[in-house]
């Protein structure tokens, strides 16, 4: 039934229930021992009741019109006298219609028949509203209990913060524990403290596979961080006339040989001058250091990140057989799928390789020994670094260099930095 037909007929159904004269109930033959209907039932304690002078007989107002399940178990009972028939036993009335009252499928009745009666006098929103209605707080809700987790993975991130601790998992204590849980929970917990309500109802109400702390979700986090990043990339990239592909090779802390990869564009960004950017887009880790490896690995990242390579003109590799090989290396089997990328020695491998040759020179070995000695002796002894500080206070107060630097032993053109403080 929709609405504006339904309203109109309850209504009207209640109003000429209450306009029925109840009076005239006195006047139907008394049976029953010489019971009758007590019109003062519906006036005083009973007022969902309605009478059938007809029948001389009760029905349930709200059951009557809104009752279209059976009860019981497995709802295959019919509910009998008030609702599918009339009620005439006056004798047990009362105790009856209080145990009708008590009834879970006449509560429900009442609130139906009420709801829809507000709903259609404009007083309450209707149940799809309603639905609606409910849905969008609990949207808004999840956000913001959300919210604060992911601002916090967000920060260990950008500050290079490891999230993990020795117990990382489980729900969150809102107390400090002797176990060490993590950077990532114990700012959760500084949160808290400091009045992030949000935060703390969802740590004190959600269900233990809810919480969104586990390391499984930190991870997801950051992944979907890396993706919106690399897409905003990817569509620079893609707006740009031409690029070029930047490669290296180096070893991490777990001793997985990782490809970092790199783009190098021009972006022109609306009404402003161009911008020469070079775009990291990911580490790739490899078992192969192959040279058709490497090649494939890398031809299949750009394809992933749907990199129209047409538009690449260049190749930027350190000076490796396997990569600048001219015959068989990285960039010659990427050019010859695609011949306008050209191969440029990288230029900071070059100046390194450079440098390192210059050893060769006695006079600039010797001194390079002496800085490293010298440079040993203050870092390695705390008297002479006492020493050493004193004097730079006395003579050079002003200086922001206080600490001689170590000479690198890998990066030869890392050692600038430390010739120049020395």
């Amino acid at each position: 039934m929709k609405r504006r037909q339904g309203q109109p007929t309850i209504t009207s159904f209640f109003k000429k229930l209450k306009a029925y004269n109840l009076d005239d109930a006195a006047n139907v033959d008394k049976k029953s021992h010489n019971r009758s209907f007590q019109p003062k039932w519906i006036t005083n304690d009973f007022a969902w009741l309605a009478y059938s002078a007809s029948e001389d007989s009760v029905y349930c107002k709200p059951c009557w019109l809104f009752f279209h399940e059976g009860v019981g178990k497995g709802g295959h009972q019919n509910p009998g006298k008030l609702v599918s028939v009339g009620f005439r036993d006056w004798k047990k009335a009362k105790e009856s219609f209080k145990k009708h009252m008590e009834k879970e499928y006449h509560k429900l009745c009442v609130l139906q028949a009420t709801s829809f009666l507000k709903i259609s006098a404009g007083k309450q929103l209707d149940i799809a509203s309603q639905l609606d209605s409910q849905r969008t707080k609990e949207i808004t809700e999840n956000r913001a209990a959300i919210e604060p987790i992911i601002r916090t993975i967000l920060f260990c991130a950008e500050q290079e913060l490891p999230l993990r601790g020795d117990h990382d998992s489980g729900a969150l204590s809102l107390t400090r524990l002797e176990k060490k849980d993590g950077k990532f929970r114990a700012l959760l917990r500084f949160r808290i403290e400091s009045g992030d309500k949000h935060l703390e109802k969802h740590v004190l109400n959600s269900s233990k596979n809810a919480t969104y702390m586990s390391p499984i979700i930190q991870n997801e986090v950051i992944q979907t961080c890396s993706d919106i990043v690399t897409e905003k990339v990817i569509d620079r990239i893609s707006n740009a006339e031409c690029f070029s592909l930047l490669g290296d090779e180096t070893m991490d802390v777990s001793g997985t040989e990782q490809l970092s990869l790199c783009i190098r564009y021009f972006d022109i960004p609306d009404l402003q001058a161009p911008v020469l950017r070079e775009d990291f887009v990911g580490f790739i880790p490899i078992t192969d250091q192959s040279s058709e490896n490497l090649a494939n690995v890398i031809l299949q990242r750009c394809d992933e990140l749907n990199l129209d390579m047409t538009k690449c003109v260049g190749q930027g590799y350190d000076g490796a057989a396997n990569m600048a090989g001219h015959l068989s290396g990285v960039q010659t089997r990427i050019r010859e799928n695609y011949p306008k990328a050209r191969y440029i020695h990288c230029a900071s491998h070059r100046l390194n390789l450079t440098l390192s040759n210059v050893m060769s020179v006695p006079a600039i070995r010797n001194c390079l020994g002496v800085v490293s000695q010298v440079v040993n002796l203050f870092r390695n002894h705390s008297n002479a670094n006492k020493n050493f500080q004193e004097t730079i206070q006395e003579h050079a107060p002003d200086s922001k260099k206080k600490r001689l630097l170590r000479l690198c032993d890998t990066r030869f053109i890392e050692r600038h930095d430390s010739i120049i403080v020395f």
